[in-house]
């Protein structure tokens, strides 16, 4: 971006205010940047499921329906208000159609209270959930078959990660467009969606570096148990989404989809009243 760029943002300092062009349905990047995920976005737009002859992909996994908003502080100013907020959003999230019948992967949940990096719990209170799939492979040894028909392989998790009132999730990254009007922030070689009910701009214009992060976006007058902000992100590396070779597929690309077809603003009405 040119200095005068820069320096007309400074006279707008509201992220929803910067350079858009339309980039694909749902998506608005600044400054004419591609969105890398709408094609992942398509794929399970269409609600299909992945086509293979591998017996692993279309075998059904484990499921759970069990909250799991996992440790942390478990008393003070707002924590198990919030951890009930948080509850109630995980057990939609495993209600998603991409989620609720598991086929190719299991999943799991897990969650906790607290900041990120530890320390005592803020005002407002933070913590967060997240629901996971692991790949199946039934030629893996390891893998169980329960009594219901259910396969699990044990490995790594890709999570749909949620967490309310986190800053450091925010510090040190920039906003690149937004997704169905709601804050889409780069992270690494993905992005992260930001729902934002503070009611004051996320980021504000620090030429000629982008951002930087509104240092009073937290009012720690309102009460401590109101979710401020959500991020919400998936784990794992996007290796290859820009290139369009990540298998959509995959349980990083059925994430990717989750993250991008869940209606998030209806999900935090429900959950929090001050929703704005």
């Amino acid at each position: 971006m040119t200095r005068s760029g820069f320096s007309r943002l400074l006279l707008l300092p509201l992220l929803a205010c910067a350079s858009l062009v339309q980039a694909g349905e749902g998506a608005r990047m600044f400054e004419g940047a591609p969105f890398y995920a709408q094609y992942i976005v398509d794929y399970w737009r269409q609600a299909r499921e992945p086509e293979s002859a591998d017996p692993s992909r279309s075998a059904p996994g484990w499921t759970t329906d069990q909250i799991h908003t996992g440790g942390g502080p478990t008393s003070g100013p707002g924590v198990q208000a919030l951890r009930a907020k948080l509850g109630r959003l995980q057990g939609e999230l495993l209600r998603h159609p991409l989620l609720r019948d598991p086929r190719g992967f299991s999943m799991t949940t897990s969650g906790s209270m607290g900041p990120v990096r530890g320390g005592p719990m803020p005002v407002p209170a933070t913590g967060g959930i997240g629901v996971g799939a692991y790949p199946l492979n039934l030629s893996d040894t390891a893998t169980r078959r329960r009594a219901d028909g259910r396969y699990h392989t044990p490995g790594e998790a890709t999570f749909l990660e949620v967490r309310a009132n986190e800053l450091d999730d925010l510090r040190h990254r920039q906003p690149v467009g937004r997704w169905n009007d709601i804050a889409l922030v780069g992270r690494g070689d993905g992005y992260m969606l930001v729902l934002n009910n503070s009611g004051r701009p996320l980021y504000l214009a620090d030429p000629p570096y982008g951002y930087r992060l509104n240092p009073k976006l937290l009012d720690s007058s309102r009460p401590a148990e109101e979710i401020q902000f959500l991020t919400a992100r998936v784990t794992g590396e996007w290796r290859g989404v820009p290139q369009k070779r990540m298998d959509p597929g995959g349980t990083v690309g059925r994430m990717i989809g989750v993250l991008f077809l869940t209606d998030w603003k209806k999900l935090l009405k429900e959950i929090e009243p001050s929703s704005r």
